[in-house]
């Protein structure tokens, strides 16, 4: 039997981890896994904010507006989760209380799809589990820096 439970990001703050959901696998990496696991794989923004009580993963996406930060965070459930104020830069509907299809290029090859919802918050919103288990993540946490690759077993 394998214990619940829950490990924040914190604890690989000097640590290059890649994170595959969909295969239910935490690899800590070395330079040489590393450079294997990242090769072919699409390098993306990626800001790692401190707080307590752990550290909070953030991927830039890049509008005519500006960057907008999302927050990879695994306990959203399955919907992805747009600021109000985000909405309409993703065709969505800010008034709507339904969830409503979404589908964007977070960068060329890296599609985000899923239902989204609409609510007031102070992130521009959350790509949690409908992004996270569509890729392997590679985070480099201490150069603060993103790899994913569409997750074959998805």
């Amino acid at each position: 039997m394998v214990p619940d439970g829950s490990l924040a990001m914190d604890v690989f703050a000097d640590k290059v981890v890649t994170l595959d959901v969909a295969g239910n696998r935490l690899i800590v990496e070395d330079p040489a896994s590393l450079a294997r696991r990242i090769e072919g794989a699409t390098e993306l923004p990626l800001l790692v904010t401190r707080e307590v009580p752990g550290a909070d993963p953030y991927v830039g996406w890049d509008t005519p507006q500006g960057r907008l930060w999302f927050i990879l965070d695994s306990g959203a459930g399955g919907v992805l989760i747009m600021a109000r104020d985000t909405a309409p830069l993703l065709g969505l509907d800010p008034a709507s209380e339904a969830p409503q299809p979404l589908k964007f290029d977070l960068a060329p090859g890296v599609p985000v799809e899923g239902p989204a919802i609409t609510p007031e918050m102070i992130l521009h919103g959350n790509l949690g589990m409908p992004f996270m288990k569509d890729y392997v993540l590679t985070f480099d946490f201490p150069n603060q820096r993103l790899w994913v690759r569409r997750n074959p077993t998805a």
